[in-house]
């Protein structure tokens, strides 16, 4: 009569083969190439919707700065690239006009051009009077 151990087999309690951990390895690497590139793929992303957000919040931030201040603001497309200080040096930023901010808090409208190489233009408007800052 043949005991059998306790997990079921003559090999119990031996380990794994070599067989067995190079299939495992075979498999993890497999889904690590496969999940690498999209992640950072994702991150890119991410990363570019930051920047954006943190500059379109600051532009909206802008007139309640001038009421703030109590002074007027000028921004041209140099203080609006200081407005964020990790914007990507590759960002090229068009305004149709310079972005003025009464003592009121009042805007005067402009259009706001982002283009960087290799992905589309993002065009925002600065709203009249209120300085919202919309998508155009």
């Amino acid at each position: 009569m043949i005991l059998i151990g306790r997990l079921g087999g003559a090999r119990a309690g031996r380990g794994f083969t070599l067989l067995e951990i190079l299939v495992v390895l075979v498999l993890v690497s497999l889904t690590v190439g496969l999940v690498a590139p999209a992640s950072s793929r994702w991150l890119a992303a991410a990363r570019e919707r930051g920047w954006q957000q943190d500059l379109r919040a600051q532009l909206t931030d802008q007139p309640l700065r001038a009421f703030r201040e109590g002074r007027a603001l000028q921004l041209d497309a140099a203080a609006v690239r200081q407005l964020v200080p990790d914007l990507p040096p590759d960002v090229v930023i068009e305004l149709s006009a310079p972005l003025r901010y009464g003592p009121t808090g009042g805007a005067s409208a402009a259009d706001i051009i982002l283009r960087r190489p290799g992905a589309p233009a993002l065009k925002w408007r600065v709203v009249a009077m209120t300085g919202e800052v919309q998508d155009a």
